[in-house]
């Protein structure tokens, strides 16, 4: 009935809300560039660095040099990490939490929404950044697809954005401190 619409409604509500606060914060905007930038080194620093005895250039499989440059990337982690870290962390930060749930008082509600928020961001962040290190390793000459399989390279860049992004959303919830949510 009506308790189910306004429930949903209000739910509804509530993501729109996560979803501009999240794009409000100048810091997610910077943070996701250099999670993108971070990648790009790497795919570039993947192109370089393979040279056969002879001295020519290898070409290895892009998707083996995207999934370094992404996955395998401890900068890009972190800042995924930091993404995550966020979506709580700027509100105990600066004390706004307490206009969210004054606006919110559902706190089941608005800590499902920040999650959802959190694992949304993370996932688009890393496909963006897999997408441009993809752009560049075929404007760079990298190998096609070989080794490992577009579907395996999505699985991972997945599970491990999601998953850096959720361990620091978890421990920035539980000790309602920023920095150490991202440290941890």
């Amino acid at each position: 009935g009506s308790g189910v619409r306004n429930g949903q409604g209000a739910l509804m509500e509530l993501l729109t809300f996560e979803w501009r606060r999240a794009r409000s914060i100048r810091t997610t905007w910077i943070t996701s560039l250099f999670v993108i930038l971070g990648a790009l080194f790497f795919a570039f620093l993947g192109t370089v660095s393979v040279v056969d005895e002879d001295g020519t250039v290898l070409r290895l499989p892009a998707t083996d040099l995207i999934k370094t440059a992404v996955v395998d990337n401890p900068i890009a982690m972190v800042l995924i990490a930091s993404l995550g870290a966020m979506a709580f962390g700027h509100e105990y930060r600066y004390g706004t939490i307490r206009l969210t749930l004054t606006a919110f008082p559902r706190r089941p509600a608005v800590f499902f929404a920040k999650f959802a928020m959190t694992v949304v961001i993370a996932l688009v962040v890393s496909a963006i950044a897999v997408v441009a290190s993809y752009a560049l390793l075929l404007a760079l000459g990298a190998g096609e697809p070989g080794g490992l399989t577009w579907a395996q390279v999505a699985f991972q860049v997945a599970v491990f954005a999601v998953t850096y992004a959720l361990l620091a959303f978890s421990l920035t919830v539980i000790t309602r401190n920023h920095p150490l949510g991202i440290i941890g």
